[in-house]
């Protein structure tokens, strides 16, 4: 039978798996307008739609102030395409989907509105922040491939993230500076904010890109294999190593720096 899982959409993607069904439940002032209430709704089925799922139940509830929605999404993935954040492997290769550092350079944007950069770049950082995409389909290409050994989502950001499946693998990780996928938007932003893209991708969390091992002499074929069915650039950012070495990020002078999970803490105050 296939293994059910209740998470979100980006963690079921990077799990191999896709979303099958949502309940959500609203908490509403009483003054609230049916119109909103119907657009709402009108909105989450067509996203649903977009990726198979279906609102199937959920509660509503009186609210003193403020709206509050809450979503409960069930997910199923076939057992034998099911990927965790344990098996990486000492000499496996660190790969990574499309761009980092592209929402925090959309939420510096939300920040600083009198920030001067292109409007593509504005366009793009915006829309990579506000309404991200989840890798679905990489997800289902990785997972098909046989070929990924580890993969977890980045949305707490990349060092946090690849903390993660060092934490559960046993392993400690190279991140390769110089390696990192940057986009122009995020370096175009960085600049006109006075930040670092580089900081941005590795901590700056929301970009919901896929984040997975892979043997090395396998990781350039999985790379290319994504690519082909999805469009999707695939980027080799870094090596896995022994436990003992920790986590080190290997600049491009060939130095190397120690790594702490840094990103979104969700139980920080």
């Amino acid at each position: 039978g296939r293994k059910v899982i209740a998470i979100n959409v980006s963690d079921i993607a990077a799990m191999g798996g896709l979303p099958r069904y949502l309940l959500v439940s609203l908490v509403l002032p009483k003054d609230t307008e049916v119109a909103f209430v119907d657009g709402l709704y009108e909105g989450m089925q067509a996203e649903c739609a977009r990726w198979g799922a279906e609102i199937v139940g959920g509660n509503m509830a009186h609210s003193p102030g403020g709206v509050i929605v809450d979503i409960f999404l069930l997910g199923e993935v076939e057992p034998e395409h099911l990927l965790q954040r344990s098996g990486a492997r000492v000499g496996d290769r660190v790969l990574v989907t499309g761009t980092l550092g592209d929402s925090a350079a959309g939420l510096a944007l939300v920040l600083h509105p009198e920030a001067r950069c292109a409007d593509e770049h504005r366009r793009w950082a915006l829309e990579r922040h506000l309404t991200p995409t989840p890798r679905l389909w990489e997800g289902q290409a990785i997972a098909r491939s046989c070929l990924a050994t580890a993969m977890i989502d980045v949305s707490d950001g990349l060092v946090s993230d690849i903390g993660h499946i060092c934490e559960m693998s046993r392993v400690g990780v190279r991140l390769w500076a110089e390696a990192l996928p940057i986009s122009g938007a995020a370096l175009a932003v960085a600049e006109a904010v006075g930040a670092r893209a580089l900081d941005w991708a590795l901590s700056g969390g929301e970009d919901y890109e896929l984040l997975f091992t892979a043997p090395a002499d396998r990781a350039d074929e999985l790379a290319r294999q994504v690519r082909e069915e999805t469009d999707t650039p695939v980027t080799v950012v870094g090596e896995i190593v022994p436990e003992t070495e920790g986590m080190r990020l290997i600049q491009q002078d060939g130095s190397s720096v120690p790594l702490s999970k840094g990103g979104w803490d969700h139980f920080a105050e």
